[in-house]
């Protein structure tokens, strides 16, 4: 999975990273593989448990974004659950469901590299540039 899928953005206080991709979908799965990959070694994490996840009730593209990365870090932060493939996404009005496929964090097989409040909307941007999508978000440390 090490193809440089996405590139960590400079922040004074905080942690970012962009990607971009051919379509909505892909953008949104490779945007929670940079957010777990700067957290832990996203190659050590076996798909071995599914979760799915739902959100609704977005109002934008940006918030669906962000409760997008907000629920792959609620998962980790209370379910101590490492996701490393998203099998499935649809979107649908305001909202999206998604299968991801991962692991229950261990210390030892997962050492952490960072830890993350939360996605924020300082200098975000998703959507399309020169017909390619394209996410720009800033973590919270």
């Amino acid at each position: 999975m090490k193809d440089n899928f996405y590139r960590v953005l400079n922040h004074t206080a905080d942690v970012g990273f962009e990607v971009d991709a051919r379509d909505k979908d892909l953008l949104f799965i490779r945007s929670a593989y940079a957010l777990i990959d700067l957290m832990v070694d996203i190659e050590r994490i076996e798909a071995k448990e599914e979760r799915e996840i739902k959100i609704s009730d977005s109002f934008d593209l940006e918030s669906l974004f962000i409760s997008w990365l907000g629920e792959i870090l609620f998962y980790f932060e209370t379910k101590g659950f490492l996701t490393s493939k998203v099998k499935k996404i649809n979107f649908n009005d305001g909202g999206m469901e998604a299968l991801v496929l991962g692991e229950r964090y261990d210390e030892k097989k997962h050492p952490i590299k960072a830890v993350f409040k939360a996605p924020t909307y300082h200098n975000l941007k998703v959507g399309k540039e020169n017909g390619i999508w394209v996410a720009r978000v800033i973590l919270d440390v």
